[in-house]
């Protein structure tokens, strides 16, 4: 998928997701029943949109990154759209100081960097305590 999509600057949001459901099933697989994808949109929704490519990889990675997760408290990640907006939400349960990654903040500059040469509208990023939430453009 990477080599097949490094040379378009957008791809409609059903291959994205498509990719990220093979992607998200090796996560399972590694990390068992302690995270999960959930994605509520529907394919005519996915075949109306585009969005950069590796986009929603960049960000799950990201979530698995600086988030704990257990088999009591599975990390999991919800996927919808909200306004022409692409919804990525994940709890913040921030791993401890023995097992914290040092972040880079390169994944999360690197996608506002993209959408920044695709369009005029921001990618709206919030944490509230509770819930990390970005906000995709969508194309």
């Amino acid at each position: 998928y990477i080599l097949e999509q490094k040379d378009n600057e957008t791809v409609s949001l059903k291959t994205e997701l498509d990719f990220l459901n093979a992607y998200a099933f090796l996560l399972k697989i590694r990390f068992e029943n302690k995270f999960d994808v959930k994605i509520s949109i529907s394919d005519q929704e996915a075949e109306r949109y585009h969005i950069a490519p590796l986009t929603l990889q960049l960000l799950i990675e990201n979530c698995v990154k600086h988030n704990r997760m257990s088999q009591r408290e599975p990390l999991i990640v919800t996927i919808s759209i909200e306004d022409d907006y692409l919804v990525v939400i994940n709890p913040v349960r921030p791993r401890s100081e023995f097992e914290k990654a040092t972040s880079t903040g390169i994944g999360i500059a690197n996608i506002k960097n993209r959408y920044q040469l695709l369009t005029k509208r921001p990618v709206p990023i919030r944490q509230d305590g509770q819930l990390f939430t970005v906000k995709i453009p969508l194309l």
